[in-house]
């Protein structure tokens, strides 16, 4: 309870509602998530014939930014913490 989460999504389109959708759980399990929910569109071209991606840092450049916000409001919420996290 109370666990901050970033939920990030992977799929050919974004996969929004998926992450809309598990927001919702988290919320209902008392779980805090941020707000910004990246999603990671990588298309067929950027990868190779196994299915990999062939270069990561081409491949996530359009999610760069979303993933530094979601990054810092998971971190935000992490540091407004009353009790620390319990393993």
């Amino acid at each position: 309870k109370n666990k901050p989460v970033v939920i990030v999504t992977y799929a050919h389109r974004g996969g929004a509602r998926a992450s809309e959708h598990l927001k919702q759980v988290c919320l209902f399990i008392g779980m805090k998530p941020a707000d910004t929910m990246p999603a990671l569109v990588v298309t067929v071209d950027l990868k190779d014939e196994s299915n990999r991606i062939v270069n990561p840092d081409v491949a996530l450049e359009p999610s760069k930014e979303s993933i530094e916000k979601a990054t810092n409001e998971f971190l935000d919420i992490f540091k407004t913490l009353e009790t620390p996290l319990q393993k």
